[in-house]
């Protein structure tokens, strides 16, 4: 679902390019801000969806359209220390041209996946896991923030817990991806590990370009590793649900209306 018409694709980039300026220049929009230094970002749905109707080239524009915002938000207000590792383009720009392009080429191969014989199986391993992993790991330092001792007298519960929440999610995740999604199983599995990669390459180039950013900002007994996974807890998560559930219409139904076009579509 790649536009040919090279004209609409410029004017298509332009116009996503102009929405995810628009999210991330206007206060609490793009950055929805939960805590000082702790942001919910819905800017990549644009993206995400862009991504999905341009080609590599656009695709890159849209990670550098959403760097630029993040770019010029930090330098707007800033308001952590945070806030301030964003003015460096290593952090805010760098990043997301790296979601753009794996993006790109991730749609390319979840699409071939799922038009083979046990290509939703394929993806429903691969959604499961990342998601999975993050939510237990997530959830779990979470909590232990939360309790602090009382944390391991209740460690049993909470796993057992966390693995019921896991279990229920994949169900729900099995049922729409095998039942309800048919041909476009691979739209809303690109929207949940994008959006986890978008979270990893933000907070992993904060510690390798800005640690310091983390510094003020640790807890008593808490290393740099366990700040990172709370912060992927209350962003990354909240995003993966937000960006499934608003991207993936919004693609199918710009898909049906392309796909529609013979003139427009390859």
């Amino acid at each position: 679902m790649k536009l040919k018409n090279k004209t609409f694709s410029m004017v298509l980039t332009a116009i996503f390019g102009a929405i995810i300026l628009f999210l991330s220049l206007v206060p609490n929009i793009g950055y929805i801000t939960i805590v000082p230094g702790v942001s919910i970002t819905i800017i990549h749905i644009p993206v995400l969806v862009g991504i999905f109707l341009l080609s590599l080239s656009g695709s890159i524009y849209l990670g550098v359209f959403f760097g630029l915002g993040s770019l010029m938000v930090a330098f707007m207000r800033a308001a952590t220390p945070v806030d301030e590792a964003f003015k460096n383009p290593l952090v805010s720009v760098l990043p997301r041209i790296l979601l753009a392009i794996i993006t790109f080429y991730l749609i390319k191969f979840f699409k071939k996946i799922n038009i083979i014989k046990p290509g939703k199986i394929i993806l429903t391993v691969i959604v499961s896991l990342v998601t999975g992993f993050g939510i237990f790991f997530g959830i779990n330092e979470f909590l232990r923030n939360i309790l602090a001792d009382n944390y391991m007298n209740y460690r049993l519960i909470i796993n057992i817990g966390i693995i019921v929440l896991i279990l229920a999610m994949i169900a729900f995740y099995i049922y729409y991806i095998i039942f309800k999604s048919g041909k476009n199983a691979y739209i809303p599995s690109v929207f949940i590990i994008s959006t986890f990669i978008h979270t990893i390459l933000v907070l992993s180039s904060l510690l390798i370009f800005k640690p310091s950013a983390f510094e003020l900002m640790l807890g008593e007994n808490q290393t740099v590793i366990n700040l990172i996974m709370l912060i992927a807890l209350t962003n990354g998560i909240l995003e993966v649900v937000i960006a499934t559930l608003i991207g993936t219409p919004i693609v199918v139904a710009i898909k049906k209306k392309v796909d529609d076009n013979d003139d427009t579509t390859i």
